[in-house]
């Protein structure tokens, strides 16, 4: 077994989860301050950025990420006053909306260093199943906007929802919810587990891309994920190395035929209101390659006419305005180019239009921090037991955030952004608790370290005192463990 790592404890902080869920099941959406709508979801980011505040001064953050946010800090708080100058009273709100926004990659350093344990991932992964659930048969009280392929389950069984099948851009925070029960179901199809769960990840893929609507950036995440999961670097020099990329193949095809040939479409969540198949709508990008940019306007009422003309307006103005290239049009704006129609639908173009080249390259770091964090989660996933299912539960996940992150979010989007940033910050607390440096691992069938590979196992007797299983009750701990 590998040293033992001794890690500074920073709290998880739960609460901050739990806000999300209490945003996404709509009981609370905003508190009412004097004229002033507080929204609950701008609590997560509150806290989140006096947490990062603390591990700061505290020491905990490691040297290169203190040199990332100093900087980054004197710069967004530089921009915010040098642009209230300048701005009238109307545009203030919008500027200080746009200042907090830019301010949720605190979020995702804050979570980044805390102490995770096995309970509370699991918890959040059993919840994220339960709100999905619930958004599918129509019980909460607005929309997935950050959804599609989704099986509309109230219509299916006879519920009346409770919130219309239009779009709802509004409030996008049951994202995260989505994107777990996601990486779950992703997971359990992946891993190495029993018929049980094997057959309630096919359960739950049917209900998550099966569905009416779909989308583009969907089929490229179906291909994508089960590649970076059967093919991730921790599993290479094992005994199934050779085995990995015909079977990884074959479910990014498998995944890629179900959602493009869906049964259910037309019953979708979202985009329900667009009658067009899964295959014509994620095949319109080819119209690039035998129609060029013209060929978005013959995809009208599918999205796809705004996609290539917003791109193209975007990069022409970055290109040929020096004051935007450099310095962007400034946060006040919202949309970099006030152009409700067309807009980036990409955080490249919408960061760089909206703080330039500068703003670019601090937002290209943060990235790159949550790629990195990726890769390391990848690389300590263990083969077989309940740590490869969370482990590739929680990478799935991200994965799946990065669609609508690159091809559908706005940085406007607030909500998105934070949940985004939460959930990111997951992957290293994750990794950290399988590489063993908060404690032992669980009893039961878990992975063994060996040497720098992992296998399927019998762990040490050791039980992981404080992490939730040495509450479970033997019996439940059993059944679960035959199941995988």
């Amino acid at each position: 077994m590998p040293a033992r790592v001794q890690w500074k404890d920073v709290r998880f902080p739960v609460e901050l989860w739990a806000i999300c869920l209490v945003v996404s099941l709509g009981v609370v959406q905003s508190i009412p301050i004097g004229f002033y709508q507080f929204r609950l979801a701008d609590l997560v980011l509150d806290l989140g950025i006096l947490y990062c505040a603390a591990v700061y001064v505290r020491g905990h953050l490691a040297t290169g990420v203190r040199i990332l946010l100093a900087p980054y800090l004197a710069t967004l708080v530089g921009r915010i006053v040098f642009e209230s100058l300048s701005v009238d009273s109307s545009a203030m709100r919008t500027l200080l909306g746009m200042g907090a926004v830019y301010a949720a990659p605190f979020l995702f350093f804050a979570v980044r260093e805390a102490k995770v344990t096995r309970r509370v991932l699991w918890v959040l992964l059993m919840v994220a199943c339960f709100v999905s659930l619930l958004s599918q048969l129509g019980l909460l009280g607005y929309g997935e906007s950050n959804a599609s392929g989704t099986v509309d389950l109230s219509r299916l069984i006879g519920i009346t929802r409770g919130a219309p099948v239009e779009l709802d851009y509004v409030e996008t925070t049951n994202t995260i919810w989505r994107a777990l029960s996601v990486g779950l179901t992703l997971a359990a199809i992946v891993a190495r587990t029993g018929v049980v769960v094997k057959a309630l990840g096919v359960v739950g893929f049917v209900l998550q891309f099966t569905g009416g609507g779909g989308g583009r950036s969907q089929l490229l995440f179906l291909i994508m994920a089960p590649l970076a999961l059967f093919l991730r670097p921790g599993i290479w020099g094992t005994h199934d190395s050779l085995w990995r990329p015909p079977r990884a193949l074959a479910a990014a095809v498998l995944f890629a035929a179900v959602y493009l040939w869906a049964p259910n479409q037309g019953s979708g969540l979202v985009k329900g209101v667009a009658s067009i198949s899964h295959y014509d709508r994620a095949t319109e990008i080819f119209g690039l390659v035998t129609g060029g940019w013209s060929a978005a306007e013959d995809a009208s009422s599918t999205g796809f006419d705004q996609r290539v003309p917003g791109w193209e307006m975007y990069w022409n103005t970055i290109m040929t305005d020096p004051k935007v290239f450099w310095f962007g049009t400034g946060l006040s704006f919202g949309a970099a180019l006030r152009d409700d129609r067309l807009l980036a639908h990409n955080p490249i173009l919408d960061v760089w239009a909206l703080s330039g080249l500068i703003g670019l390259g601090f937002f290209l770091c943060f990235v790159a921090f949550v790629a990195r964090d990726l890769w390391a989660l990848l690389k300590v996933v263990p083969t077989g037991g309940r740590d490869e299912l969370v482990g590739l539960g929680v990478a799935g996940a991200v994965m799946y955030m990065f669609q609508w992150l690159l091809f559908q979010a706005v940085t406007a989007d607030r909500s998105f952004m934070i949940v985004f940033y939460l959930l990111s910050g997951l992957m290293m607390p994750t990794a950290r608790l399988l590489r063993g440096e908060f404690g032992p691992s669980t009893t039961g069938k878990s992975a063994v370290v060996v040497g720098s590979r992992t296998t399927a196992g019998t762990a040490p007797a050791a039980v992981e005192s404080g992490y939730g299983f040495d509450r479970l009750r033997p019996g439940v701990l059993k059944a679960f463990d035959e199941a995988l």
